[in-house]
């Protein structure tokens, strides 16, 4: 018979991260937070560079935006699977999954593919290649705080 040492040794580090953090004080509430902060933080980037019309602070407030709308995402995903998806990829397929499930949407738009437009137009077009128009990132604020209270709410029904 193993000793408890020996059994952790052996763990894979998703279920020990699962076991550590699935307590109330744990990880769907630590990424849940962090989503929030992050939105928080993106926001007043956002409105400091709009307002000194300075490019790198709306694109570092874009790239926390799409930062917290991961966060987001992993929290749902922790409430809902037992594995945590680890990259974009694996997170749009659960998301997908979850919304065929779940009929979850932004306007219509379902989460997964929200998802995919942020990753696009925050992290790709706007962080990267500083490719954007105001108007287009006020929409996408607004969807990726939507984004975020949408999974909160979700937290009562999983």
């Amino acid at each position: 018979m193993k000793s408890n040492k020996e059994k952790a040794i052996f763990r894979s580090p998703v279920k020990n991260y699962l076991e550590r953090y699935m307590k109330p004080n744990g990880t769907y509430h630590k990424l849940i937070n962090e989503a929030d902060a992050f939105f928080n933080i993106a926001l007043k980037e956002y409105k400091k560079g709009k307002k000194e019309k300075d490019d790198k602070t709306i694109r570092q407030g874009a790239e926390k935006a799409w930062n917290a709308a991961v966060q987001a995402t992993l929290a749902l995903a922790v409430r809902k699977s037992k594995s945590l998806p680890r990259s974009y990829k694996a997170q749009f397929i659960f998301l997908n999954e979850f919304c065929n499930k779940n009929k979850a949407k932004i306007n219509g738009s379902k989460l997964d593919l929200n998802f995919s437009a942020f990753a696009k137009f925050l992290h790709g077009e706007c962080f990267y290649f500083g490719n954007y128009e105001l108007f287009e990132l006020d929409v996408y604020f607004n969807r990726v705080a939507q984004y975020i209270d949408i999974i909160k709410n979700f937290k009562h029904e999983l």
